[in-house]
């Protein structure tokens, strides 16, 4: 079953005295810096994994004082404290019945009753002021994914046509069987249209649609100061916890990213012969040249070659969460903590140019092809006529093979 899913957040009222400090050095703040960064959300949900209740969000940061010793109670009744705790980007954290001295058989009911609980309220005092809040605790949805291949991203306006594209590569390449969708505000679809979409992939049995709302943070020019990009990182953190860490396994891939294995095989039977149950893998450039005219209706299938000029792009990762320690942190291109990054070469994930909405930069413009410096990604082409049928492949690549 597709799902739209809810979460409990609890963001601070503007003007509030109190706001989360900004970690990098006001010298090396680009222009857009300030208005981007969210210095505003204490979490962006709370719910159960695990028969814990966890606290998912940003850093904390200076804020973890305020809200430290602010008061906690379950249902409006029954005191709770909380386990702060920061990660890279993120935060881990609970809340349980820290040091209260109960009988063991007052424990037992009161644990016995924590689990009908539904609320959490707690306040975050400063300067005088006092903010209030109240978060219905949401479910563990773990059942739903466990032993499940997933497929996994955040994506914010990508084409219902290009998530449809998306999703079926990944079932019928690589088995994936259920996907999680984190919306970070697509401006032209609601949640429920994009789990529509999944419902219609045949092969995809399980799935959430979840909207996420929050401010996906200031990049860097320089590659040593990307410190306040927050919302990718809590998504994963989210993810891993509440709904996939019994999954067999993830694979984190943006809308315009393919896997493809150099023999044939699917990226979980990689991860099953690895003795980590983590496998990461380089990136190859697509670039957005066709033979042919190409407007803005463009697929997948329409882009095949890649360039002898282009460097490698950035890493991506498929884990069994099953495996991985529990501290060990999901972050978008690594494992902190967890295993050591060993790549593996016969896997490279293809990264269309063409198939983006130039969010960041103008870079999806369709160019002619220069045989001087473009040649067809054979591998790719495999894995595309596979998936989609080689009667969808450019009209000269067809020829060719």
């Amino acid at each position: 079953m597709i799902t739209v899913e809810q979460v409990s957040s609890a963001v601070l009222p503007a003007g509030f005295p109190a706001v989360r400090a900004m970690p990098r050095p006001s010298e090396l703040r680009q222009e857009g810096y300030e208005k981007q960064y969210d210095s505003m959300t204490v979490f962006c949900d709370a719910f159960y994994s695990d028969g814990r209740i966890v606290l998912s969000g940003p850093p904390l940061f200076n804020l973890r004082a305020a809200i430290d010793s602010g008061s906690f109670r379950l249902d409006r009744l029954l005191p709770m404290r909380p386990r702060l705790s920061d990660l890279w980007k993120t935060q881990r954290s609970f809340v349980d019945w820290g040091t209260y001295s109960l009988p063991r058989k007052v424990l037992r009911k009161a644990v016995l009753a924590l689990a009908g609980c539904r609320v959490l309220s707690f306040d975050v005092a400063s300067e005088g002021r006092t903010a209030s809040f109240r978060m219905p605790l949401q479910p563990d949805g773990a059942a739903r994914f466990s032993g499940r291949r997933v497929l996994f991203t955040l994506q914010k306006g990508n084409r219902l046509e290009w998530v449809r594209d998306w999703a079926e590569y990944y079932h019928r390449i690589h088995g994936v069987d259920a996907v999680v969708i984190y919306d970070n505000g697509s401006p032209d679809y609601r949640p429920e249209d994009l789990a529509k979409v999944l419902s219609e992939v045949d092969g995809i049995e399980e799935g959430c649609v979840l909207s996420w709302p929050f401010p996906y943070g200031p990049g860097s020019p320089r590659d040593d100061t990307w410190d306040s990009d927050f919302c990718q990182y809590t998504a994963l953190e989210h993810m891993r916890w509440r709904f996939c860490r019994d999954a067999e396994g993830i694979i984190n891939a943006d809308i315009d990213e393919l896997v493809v294995c150099d023999d044939g095989r699917s990226v979980f039977d990689h991860l099953k012969d690895s003795e980590s149950g983590f496998v990461a893998y380089q990136c190859n450039w697509v670039e957005a040249v066709a033979t042919r005219e190409i407007g803005a209706e463009r697929h997948f299938w329409d882009f095949v070659y890649r360039s002898k000029k282009r460097m490698l792009g950035t890493k991506k990762w498929t884990v069994d969460p099953r495996r991985m320690p529990d501290d060990s942190q999901f972050c978008v291109h690594r494992v902190k903590d967890g295993p050591v990054l060993e790549v593996d070469e016969s896997i490279r994930h293809r990264h269309f140019f063409a198939i983006n909405t130039d969010w960041k930069r103008e870079r999806s413009a369709v160019r002619p092809v220069d045989p001087e410096i473009h040649y067809v990604d054979e591998p790719l082409v495999a894995a595309l006529a596979e998936a989609f049928g080689e009667n969808r492949l450019p009209e000269d690549v067809r020829a060719a093979s």
